[in-house]
């Protein structure tokens, strides 16, 4: 993530933890502010300190509890759904917050169900976006293979693009 270049993004990240991908969304790739939902006490508690340890507590805003609750609504130019083994409960949550973008879904597959997983999250992010009323083109940009997590089971990234449809 913090080889992108988030110059002029807003990013929302679903569940920060201790700033696994904020940090590198803010001190990496530039991020002009992210909203960093987390839940946890001491994770809230570090991810503060690594904030001010790394000189960018300045654009992030920790928004703490249920990020069902939390999360911001139409702000982000990319939502960042980072848990495992499934983030499918946040989907909407993210296309929520999103106001257009690129959303980074991350899940555990089975080596043998990549491609239908692949296709599941973007026909569910199409569905959602239009029952949240967007007008958008829904795309795959990228599936990034991170990891292999268990035997037959890999880390997966895939990167849905929801682009203003031109009426």
């Amino acid at each position: 993530m913090g080889q992108l270049d988030c110059k002029e993004e807003v990013i929302v990240d679903l569940f920060a933890g201790i700033g696994y991908f904020t940090l590198p969304f803010l001190f990496k790739a530039n991020a002009k502010m992210v909203y960093a939902c987390e839940w946890n006490p001491h994770a809230i508690e570090a991810l503060r300190r690594n904030l001010e340890v790394n000189g960018v507590a300045d654009r992030c805003v920790v928004l703490e509890g249920d990020n069902r609750v939390t999360a911001p609504k139409g702000v982000a130019d990319r939502v960042n759904l980072g848990l495992l083994p499934s983030s499918e409960g946040s989907w909407a949550i993210a296309v929520r917050a999103l106001r257009g973008g690129m959303m980074h879904v991350h899940g555990n597959v089975k080596d043998t169900e990549e491609d239908s997983w692949t296709e599941q999250v973007s026909n569910s992010s199409k569905e959602i976006s239009r029952s949240e009323g967007h007008n958008w083109d829904v795309s795959v940009e990228h599936v990034e293979r991170v990891k292999w997590y268990a035997p037959h089971i890999r880390h997966l990234v895939v990167d849905i693009k929801c682009k203003q449809i031109e009426s």
